[in-house]
């Protein structure tokens, strides 16, 4: 009697763990799906702006090329 006792302890703590694993499992899957939906939407939203933004490629003014050059000269 007392191993049957043993063995059934033992059936419900390996159906505990069994039952932790899968919970991670779906969490980090739901995780996973929900992040790589917002990095898509991210995606689309940023190469939208991109398509609109691209007329003036290279975006120097005046005022970046001031400070890039002053900030050259200073350490010389």
């Amino acid at each position: 009697e007392d191993d049957d006792e043993d063995d059934d302890d033992d059936d419900e703590e390996e159906q505990l763990a069994k039952d932790d694993e899968e919970d991670k499992e779906t969490g980090k899957g739901g995780d996973e799906v929900r992040e790589s939906e917002g990095v898509e939407s991210i995606f689309m939203m940023t190469s939208s702006q991109i398509v609109s933004i691209e007329p003036p490629t290279p975006i120097m003014t005046p005022s970046t090329i001031a400070t890039i050059t002053t900030s050259g000269e200073a350490p010389i």
